[in-house]
């Protein structure tokens, strides 16, 4: 319903907010096709944003949905600009 609400209505950092979460509760539910593409989906978002804690929160759970389906190689590219954005935020 959030994802919804902020499609229509809200800003496009607020999708990116809402869809993270949705990715990580997906990929917890072992739904990893929708955690990923959700994952990937709040990342291009919150590229595009100044919010970097929850672009690198996005990057750790699109990491780990990839290493959770296999796909090794994108899941180390993921994992290291996490890694990278969550360093250079200075409020973790």
């Amino acid at each position: 319903a959030a994802l919804r609400l902020a499609r229509s209505h809200g800003p496009r950092l607020q999708q990116g907010w809402a869809l993270a979460p949705l990715a990580r509760a997906n990929l917890n539910a072992g739904h990893l096709e929708a955690a990923e593409a959700q994952a990937a989906e709040a990342v291009r978002i919150l590229t595009g944003c100044a919010d970097m804690f929850n672009r690198g929160r996005a990057l750790v759970t699109h990491g780990r949905a990839l290493a959770a389906s296999g796909t090794n190689l994108e899941r180390c590219h993921a994992a290291g600009r996490a890694l990278i954005q969550l360093t250079e935020t200075e409020d973790v």
